[in-house]
């Protein structure tokens, strides 16, 4: 079996993975090696050749140009997520405001 890098159960890219991974017709031999609850964490596992692991293309996206990574399967394997923030109608805290700031002008 292959040695896979994954996610702690509680966190919600392992929760996506594990749904991906169980609705596949094809299944894959896979071999837990190593559980983090984070991608950087993974991606530093991966990069020293310890397994496989899905990670976010933000946070691989150097990697990949310098192909310190490369895609271990075919675009079949990818899982499109989106992220979306939302927030109340009503102004909120000072803090809150500042942070619905900086994302709109990010």
């Amino acid at each position: 079996p292959l040695p896979y890098l994954a996610y702690a159960e509680d966190s919600g890219l392992g929760r996506i993975v594990t749904a991906m991974l169980s609705r596949r017709e094809t299944s894959l031999p896979l071999r837990v090696s190593f559980i983090a609850p984070q991608g950087p964490v993974l991606r530093a596992m991966a990069r020293d050749g310890r397994g496989i692991a899905w990670l976010p293309d933000s946070l691989i996206e150097d990697d990949l140009k310098a192909k310190t990574l490369v895609l271990a399967g075919d675009e079949a394997w990818i899982i499109p997520v989106d992220i979306r923030l939302y927030r109340q109608r009503e102004r909120g805290t000072k803090i809150s405001e500042d942070f619905w700031s900086a994302v709109q002008e990010a």
